[in-house]
């Protein structure tokens, strides 16, 4: 198995296509940073965390937000921290980044589309079908080898952004916890395992599309087509279930619960969703659809 993986992972990298993605990655890290860095004014810490302390004692915040306002004014007053989200520091880039991953998502939507697609069209899949492996491992070497591209897009992204950070703002970490209001209580997480769960949040989102154009690709055997419905459903689909959020039925559409990284942040599509209602919906939906394109790789008579 590992050997299958080896092998399709040689194939991906030796597509031209595959390094074109990455050099965009990079450009697009630094050139949205830049941008950024260009347009906005830079905060310091010192003056988040007071602009903080004056909505505290704003009168005319609203209720709830001049108690958030109180909570973690007095949470970053005890603790000696700054609001490293709302100020400009290295790893501001790359704490934003995470909620850009869609784009990320466009070129392994690309890949997972044409890693068995394009092996009919160049009639290689019949070698692949005539050898003594089971077709199931075949599949399933390609699919991961997918998911690790996936990951080093997301790895290298990641990265550019904190170079960026460092090149723009100097190498500075103004606080070692993320502070953040989240269901009326603080939570502070320690910046690593913040961006660990952003990032891998993000990366099983960009995952569920990728296994959609990987289904698509491989039952109907066309990449274009599968490329063009997945990143329409990428884009359109929230949308769509954000339009219909009024319905009941809108709880177990798909893309009412792939979007992980606003459930983390409190903000689920659907008011009221928990962690275990998206992360069953979800395994059932992937199951579906990986169940359904290995049971069909594995009957489907190879004569194209």
């Amino acid at each position: 198995m590992i050997n299958l993986v080896k092998n399709e992972w040689m194939k991906l990298i030796h597509r031209r296509f595959t390094w074109i993605a990455v050099a965009l990655v990079v450009l697009a890290a630094f050139g949205t940073s830049y941008i950024s860095n260009a347009v906005t004014e830079p905060v310091a810490p010192e003056e988040a965390l007071s602009a903080l302390e004056q909505q505290a004692e704003s009168n005319e915040m609203p209720p709830e937000n001049r108690e958030r306002a109180e909570e973690l004014s007095f949470y970053h007053e005890n603790t000696g921290t700054y609001p490293l989200l709302e100020s400009t520091h290295a790893f501001t880039y790359v704490l934003e980044g995470a909620g850009s991953l869609a784009f990320i998502t466009m070129f392994t939507v690309i890949a997972g589309a044409a890693v068995t697609a394009s092996e009919h069209t160049t009639g290689t899949i019949k070698l692949l079908a005539a050898s003594p492996v089971a077709r199931w491992k075949i599949l399933l070497s390609k699919l991961s080898a997918i998911a690790a591209y996936g990951l080093l897009l997301t790895i290298v992204f990641a990265l550019s952004q904190l170079g960026a950070g460092i090149l723009f703002h100097g190498f500075s970490i103004p606080s070692p916890e993320v502070i953040q209001w989240v269901d009326g209580m603080i939570r502070a997480v320690s910046l690593p395992v913040y961006l660990g769960i952003t990032y891998g949040l993000a990366y099983v989102e960009m995952m569920i599309f990728t296994v959609i154009a990987f289904t698509l690709g491989t039952l109907f055997k066309s990449q274009a087509p599968a490329v063009a419905f997945s990143l329409v459903l990428l884009f359109m689909g929230p949308q769509l279930v954000f339009l219909a959020s009024a319905y009941d039925w809108a709880f177990y559409v798909l893309f009412a619960h792939t979007s992980l990284l606003t459930l983390f942040q409190g903000q689920p599509m659907i008011d009221g969703t928990s962690w275990w209602q998206s992360a069953g919906i979800l395994f059932l939906y992937v199951s579906i659809l990986l169940g359904t394109t290995f049971a069909v790789f594995h009957k489907r008579d190879i004569t194209d």
